[in-house]
């Protein structure tokens, strides 16, 4: 009984470059996967502290006398992830038949991009 070792080789020098390029190729598609995953992670991040500002902001208004509510802009710098980013808040107060229309935009940048958090709330003098 004879047993032949030609089947035992390993693989050639061919074969294991094919498949390092296409572990390679492989990767590089999962990285950028990632990158994408965090700038989206990123952007929703800053979209939920507007979201907060805005709220903030709000409140603040809301407890400000009904006779003495003006037009007006503010700016907030919040630390995320170890860098300042600014939110700028700008309202327009409108009497609507004895009721305050107030229109609040928070403005951020997300690299070149800038972004705008609108809410409109209504406030009565009761």
């Amino acid at each position: 009984m004879k047993i032949k070792l030609h089947s035992l080789q390993g693989f050639t020098l061919v074969e294991m470059m094919i498949a390092m390029v296409i572990l390679s190729v492989s990767i590089l598609a999962l990285s950028n996967v990632t990158l994408l995953a965090m700038k989206t992670n990123m952007q929703n991040e800053l979209r939920n502290t507007a979201s907060r500002v805005a709220k903030e902001k709000i409140n603040d208004l809301f407890a400000t006398p009904f006779a003495s509510l003006t037009d007006g802009t503010d700016t907030h710098t919040v630390q995320m992830r170890g860098a300042a980013k600014t939110f700028t808040s700008s309202w327009d107060v409108t009497d609507v038949s004895g009721v305050l229309q107030v229109e609040l935009n928070v403005q951020y940048k997300i690299g070149s991009a800038t972004f705008v958090n609108r809410r409109v709330v209504y406030r009565s003098n009761r």
